[in-house]
């Protein structure tokens, strides 16, 4: 019986040791490439699928301490500023992209598979979108905003935004509020209320933190 454990840890320290020196590595060179494209407290934990697009300043993207990143996080070009307080959890899936400003709070939730999106992406002319799609594939993004329609999204503190929602532009959620899954976020929210629907109806007040 000794003598099979032994060989079972054999088997396993050779056969995962390796990989565990590997894995490692890989992840510890992602953080250090993802960490060049925004300013982000030493505590800020990223993960295998996290991506972070940003082609400028790095200061232009800016994460607090205690955050989890698991989505997406790109400002255009032509945006200006991503700004994720402290201890925000940003689940997998999530999409959050800005052509002007978005701002979440502190201790913000936001699950799996949302879209926060504060920017068009294209032009409303046919003709336009066009070139500009051809151009972007030769020239990247533009640093200059093409006509773009963008504005600016808030996300106060201790709000919780739950899986599958998305939030567009000109659109302020205040603190403590919930975010029905599945839902479609068009307007102002108030702190301290429960919304849900395609498009987001209030559901009922909620009780203030204390």
């Amino acid at each position: 019986m000794k003598a099979l454990l032994q060989r079972a840890l054999t088997f396993l320290f050779r056969h995962t040791f390796p990989f565990k020196i590997f894995e490692k590595a890989r992840d510890e060179w992602q953080t250090t490439e993802l960490r060049k494209r925004c300013e982000a407290d030493d505590s800020v934990q990223f993960f295998q699928e996290t991506s972070i697009f940003n082609q400028r300043e790095r200061s232009r993207i800016q994460i607090g301490e205690g955050s989890c990143v698991r989505g997406e996080i790109l400002l255009f070009n032509y945006g200006k500023q991503i700004t994720l307080g402290k201890h925000v959890y940003i689940g997998g899936g999530t999409r959050i992209w800005a052509g002007s400003t978005i701002h979440i709070g502190d201790n913000v939730l936001i699950a799996h598979n949302c879209n926060i999106i504060g920017s068009n992406s294209h032009e409303m002319d046919a003709k336009k979108r066009s070139s500009s799609y051809q151009k972007l594939l030769k020239e990247g993004h533009p640093r200059e905003n093409p006509g773009v329609v963008v504005g600016e999204i808030s996300i106060g503190d201790y709000a919780w935004i739950s899986f599958n929602v998305t939030i567009l532009k000109n659109v302020s959620i205040g603190e403590g509020a919930i975010v029905a899954s599945d839902s479609l976020v068009l307007e102002d929210v108030p702190p301290y209320t429960l919304v849900g629907g395609s498009p987001a109806k209030v559901i009922k007040k909620l009780k203030e933190a204390e």
